[in-house]
């Protein structure tokens, strides 16, 4: 479990940009455009919307992200059998032609099992409330005088800052995935340990940040494609 070490040390790097990130869609929220008008208050609703989906997104992918971890966590473990060694009787001594097999604990598998469920649990969860928050924004939209109005400005401030928090998370994990297929094409190369162990760190490393990177790419092009959405039949802006 080592190589993971790796992958989950850097969620401690994450983490500030996501609360950065959501720092950033309530402040623009509160203050964008103080001094323009919203006669159709629509810049406290879009703020909400905006917040909460931004920790809806981040929630389901490190959800997913803890579902892999915990499926490939069960890489390289032993099988649920191992076989016991035969006493040295001396020389004269006749072993049995049945080798006896000694359950294995097989708590790994079942803590194994428990993430994965929790991790999907989380994403159903949070991806759930997502969809709900997501069909009201879009509501939201088609209000009378919102897309040329300061809840559009709200929601481009979303959609800029999720975008900027998961490239940040694309680079880290996907340099992260690479290593850890590194280790699995090359081990002799990144480690001095056994080939065969490596090799197995980094199949577990690939998957999960593997998972992170590529949850992380689908938010940054999904969301840089909404901003279309945001701006479709918007009216022109002023003539000063």
């Amino acid at each position: 479990m080592a190589s993971l070490g790796l992958l989950f040390a850097g969620f401690s790097i994450v983490l500030p940009l996501v609360l950065f990130g959501l720092l950033v869609v309530v402040v623009v929220g509160v203050s964008t455009a103080r001094n323009e008008p919203d006669p159709h208050n629509h810049r406290l609703p879009a703020t909400y919307l905006t917040a909460v989906s931004f920790v809806l997104v981040f929630t389901a992918l490190f959800g997913l992200t803890a579902a892999v971890a915990s499926v490939s966590s069960l890489i390289g473990e032993e099988d649920s059998f191992s076989v016991t060694a035969e006493p040295d009787f001396g020389d004269d001594f006749e072993p049995r032609s049945e080798t006896p097999l000694t359950p294995v604990d097989d708590s790994d598998v079942e803590d194994a099992t428990a993430g994965a469920l929790a991790g999907a649990f989380v994403v159903v969860v949070a991806g759930g409330m997502l969809w709900h928050h997501r069909r009201t924004l879009l509501g939201l939209l088609d209000a009378e005088g919102f897309r040329g109005g300061a809840g559009a400005r709200v929601v481009h401030a979303y959609l800029y800052a999720t975008q900027f928090v998961a490239v940040l998370v694309l680079v880290g994990a996907g340099a992260v995935t690479l290593y850890g297929l590194a280790q699995v094409l090359v081990p002799g190369l990144l480690s001095d340990g056994e080939a065969q162990s490596v090799r197995e760190g980094g199949a577990r490393l690939f998957l999960t940040a593997g998972a992170l990177a590529g949850g992380a790419g689908l938010v940054a092009a999904v969301h840089l494609r909404e901003h279309e959405r945001v701006d479709r039949s918007a009216p022109p802006p002023p003539v000063v």
